[in-house]
């Protein structure tokens, strides 16, 4: 999946988080993901990892709520994902199989046009951030100031393949850096601020250092 790919999503569900995540606790042979994670940031196989789930008979369900939904997790292979809403709730899409064990675990309703779109803001707000993250990551790559650099839409980062057939819209916000090679990772988030303005309040606290 490349990265400015669009897909179509199954009918978006309304659940309540901590209902959500009682019932994916009591689901046996569910394994967890989420595509963007770890320090330094990183992003992951989907598609690798469903398909190592499936052959182990277990089901995918991926955490797309730092991502903004910008990965068609369920076509890569998930059997169900959700993105927070920070409200309390999550919207959530699963496959006919998942559905079948979480609906008698989950008292969910199809969500509504206000919800569809606060997806929506916040899928605009992805794609802002991740087109200014762009622009300061080739500033920092560049900069004598920073030795090592994770940052999964820079074409010689370890994640750019993964990255590049996992999101859609972007790379995302965040960057990690160390100005020391064994020293520890600083994480910048990148908003949807001129990218420009970003860089040089991060040339002035580098400055600094």
């Amino acid at each position: 999946m490349s990265r400015g790919a669009r897909t179509s999503w199954p009918q978006a569900l309304v659940v309540a988080d901590e209902e959500l995540r009682a019932a994916l606790a009591s689901v046996p042979d569910l394994e967890l993901t989420s595509p963007l994670g770890g320090v330094p940031i990183v992003c992951r196989d989907v598609r690798a990892r469903a398909t190592a789930a499936r052959r182990r008979g277990a089901l995918l369900a991926c955490d797309l709520t730092l991502c903004a939904g910008a990965c068609p997790a369920l076509r890569l292979g998930a059997s169900l994902a959700w993105v927070g809403l920070g409200t309390g709730e999550s919207l959530l899409w699963a496959c006919h199989d998942a559905l079948g064990v979480l609906s008698p675990l989950l008292r969910a309703r199809s969500a509504d046009e206000v919800e569809r779109r606060a997806l929506g803001a916040r899928e605009g707000r992805w794609r802002a951030s991740s087109d200014a993250a762009q622009v300061v990551a080739r500033y920092l790559a560049c900069h004598p100031a920073v030795s090592c650099l994770r940052y999964p839409g820079l074409r010689d980062d370890p994640s750019f393949e993964t990255a590049a057939r996992t999101l859609m819209g972007g790379f995302g916000p965040l960057i990690d850096w160390r100005d020391a090679p064994r020293g520890p990772w600083r994480r910048l988030v990148c908003d949807e601020r001129d990218p420009y303005e970003q860089v040089m309040a991060l040339e002035a606290q580098l400055s600094r250092r």
